[in-house]
């Protein structure tokens, strides 16, 4: 399996769909990090 991907010149329509899905998910995750920082920081601050 892998000497195939290896052997490979150029990626699949799949492969960069999985590229591009892993991709956006990582965004995702780093948006739903920074929104939650945000929100700890308000509420934290109010607390004070």
């Amino acid at each position: 399996m892998l000497e195939r991907l290896e052997q490979q010149k150029k990626l699949t329509a799949n492969q960069w769909r999985i590229i591009m899905t892993a991709n956006l998910g990582e965004m995702l995750d780093f948006f739903d990090f920074f929104l939650s920082k945000r929100q700890l920081r308000g509420v934290l601050r109010s607390a004070w």
